[in-house]
């Protein structure tokens, strides 16, 4: 251990409750909570006040991811993220405005963490109600000159809410979060009852009660159906039910009304920790695809991959590998994220194999926190090519099954 606190590369063990964003091919991590190594004495939970960046528009090898992603940990060009100010905060949200180029970053559960030895004693920002956070987005996909702004919901300061359950409509520029936590302790209990609402034209937040009440560890993405955006979401613990995965709850944007969906298919097993999960649709927009990864219960960690196929609403399994040398393994509360039209980048989360799924994890060491996942092949991959990219094919066994490709 140093007295200078713990290298965020070198020190690392896992990351949980993060966010990312990919803006061309670069993917920035912010937020969430670190663990750091404790096999070599960083016991207990600790900050992450850094931008942790990857750049895939060069090749990157699975064996050189942790040399690969830039930890950002001062106000320095061209990045101008500064630790001190901008805020940690547990599953913030973090959506690009492709229109005015601007990535907002608002709100997260706020970080309850008194011992500072980690980042050397030095200052950080666990997060403040009522604050947004607004970058500009460069021609090369750099993320710069941070600015901060009020965020009110109804005449107040917004609440520090985090949930993995949000959304960003690129095209109405309107973002939505649902569910979620006030602390970040508490990923998968105290649920919250609310649906945000931002709009990105007006600069204007609401918040509207569910039918349900739902905590942070749940998904929930967005299709266009028949001219209007619908929102899906699943997962979590929801009015109770610690994570059903046969049941998608709807929101009618235009309607404002919520509705119920029964799944088909053998489903994967509940579970009611943190998975992650991306959105891909077939080239044909007829079908779309619900990628989930990991996640966990009381009693076991997974680290398998499933597709929730929309229309049909029909479960399938993608793959079961849990044991390759270049497979992400169980873990919970990771991130992820689409690259490269047809890659998935599984980045942290908290690897426990076998035994509680409270005991401290399993170390990612040395920074290598991410790993990619090939849609096309279904299958982890060892490299991510510059090579101009292929489309994102409906996998075989789906399209047999429900059309589209």
């Amino acid at each position: 251990m140093s007295q200078d606190g713990a290298d965020p590369v070198r020190d690392s063990c896992s990351l949980t409750g993060h966010s990312g964003l990919v803006i061309g091919d670069i993917l920035y991590i912010l937020g969430g909570r670190m663990i750091y190594n404790w096999e070599i004495g960083w016991g207990g939970y600790g900050q992450n006040p850094y931008l942790r960046v990857l750049d895939l528009t060069s090749t990157v090898r699975m064996q050189d991811v942790g040399d690969r992603i830039e930890v950002v940990k001062s106000n320095i060009q061209p990045f101008n993220w500064d630790g001190e100010i901008l805020p940690d905060t547990r599953s913030p949200m973090f959506w690009l405005d492709t229109a005015v180029n601007k990535a907002y970053l608002a709100l997260g559960a706020y970080m309850n963490i008194k011992n500072t030895s980690f980042i050397s004693g030095r200052e950080w920002n666990p997060g403040k109600p009522g604050k947004l956070w607004t970058a500009d987005v460069t021609e090369r996909n750099i993320l710069t000159n941070w600015t901060e702004s009020d965020l009110k919901i109804n005449g107040r300061d917004g609440s520090l809410v985090g949930t993995a359950a949000s959304w960003f409509d690129e095209e109405s520029r309107m973002g939505y979060a649902f569910g979620g936590a006030y602390i970040e302790s508490s990923e998968f209990a105290e649920p919250v009852n609310q649906l945000l609402t931002f709009n990105a034209r007006t600069g204007t937040w609401k918040n509207e009660s569910t039918p349900y009440s739902q905590t942070a560890s749940g998904w929930m993405h967005g299709i266009k159906l028949e001219g209007r955006t619908v929102l899906l979401a699943g997962m979590g613990v929801t009015n109770g039910q610690q994570g059903s995965v046969d049941l998608v709850r709807i929101y009618d944007t235009n309607s404002t009304q919520w509705y119920t969906q029964r799944t088909n298919g053998t489903p994967p097993d509940n579970r009611f920790w943190s998975g992650c999960s991306i959105l891909v649709a077939s080239q044909d927009k007829s079908s779309y695809q619900i990628i989930i990864f990991g996640g966990a219960n009381n009693d076991k960690t997974f680290g398998d991959v499933w597709a929730l196929s929309i229309p049909s609403f029909t479960w399938m399994k993608l793959s079961g590998d849990i044991d390759s040398n270049v497979a992400a393994a169980p873990r919970y509360s990771p991130s992820c994220n689409l690259v490269k039209k047809h890659i998935m980048v599984v980045f942290g989360g908290n690897r426990v194999i076998g035994g509680s799924t409270y005991n401290y994890p399993q170390c990612d060491k040395d920074g290598k926190l991410a790993f990619f996942f090939d849609l096309n092949l279904l299958e982890w991959a060892s490299v991510v090519s510059e090579e101009e990219p292929e489309e994102y094919r409906v996998p075989e066994m789906i399209y047999k099954s429900i059309g589209g490709k």
